[in-house]
């Protein structure tokens, strides 16, 4: 078979694809990831697989997106611009120090990444972190709810606490925030490129 009498006839249609493809980038533009648009990425493993509708409702945000990969989920923020962070300044420092002293107890912080696991009982938060009484851990349980971290469980048995859906993302955002701040491999002058 003779394939060079196509020959003006696929340059043309493949000078038109190419003409298309152009027209499409700067019609649409490129869709950055947070490789070149700056932004965090964390990647979250789950020892079950979650409902991941919950999931999606639970970090809700216009700076974050979600991927799914079997049992892990990779959570990926953006950065804030300049207005962001302005606003950041003009937050209203008395829920500041209510959420900051909240999370600044060592075991109430202890309690808060259990139940990000799964919601829990009094009765199964006393006997893990071994507090002897419920009054402690009420105390500990109060301080978090003032700070609108947690709530108790409405579809499970009484005295059931979980984390408030809408601030996972907010928590996994300190932790990653606070990891960044005690690693000191860029602090000590180590800069071993892996």
């Amino acid at each position: 078979m003779d394939f060079m009498k196509f020959g003006k006839f696929c340059f043309v249609i493949s000078g038109l694809l190419i003409i298309a493809a152009v027209a499409a980038i700067f019609v649409n533009g490129f869709n950055l990831d947070i490789d070149f648009t700056g932004g965090t990425s964390l990647i979250v493993r789950f020892a079950d697989k979650p409902d991941l509708d919950k999931l999606r409702g639970a970090l809700s945000a216009e700076r974050v997106q979600i991927t799914t990969l079997e049992n892990d989920f990779v959570i990926k923020t953006t950065d804030f611009s300049e207005q962001g962070i302005d606003d950041l300044m003009k937050m209203p420092q008395d829920k500041l120090s209510v959420v900051l002293s909240s999370l600044g107890n060592q075991q109430r912080w202890e309690m808060l990444c259990a139940l990000l696991k799964k919601p829990m009982t009094v009765a199964q938060l006393v006997e893990m972190f071994d507090m002897k009484t419920s009054g402690k851990a009420y105390h500990h349980l109060n301080n978090l709810i003032a700070a609108d971290l947690l709530e108790e469980a409405k579809d499970m048995e009484k005295g059931t606490y979980a984390v408030k859906g809408h601030r996972v993302s907010g928590i996994i955002l300190v932790m990653t925030g606070v990891q960044n701040l005690i690693d000191t491999q860029y602090s000590n002058g180590e800069w071993n490129v892996e």
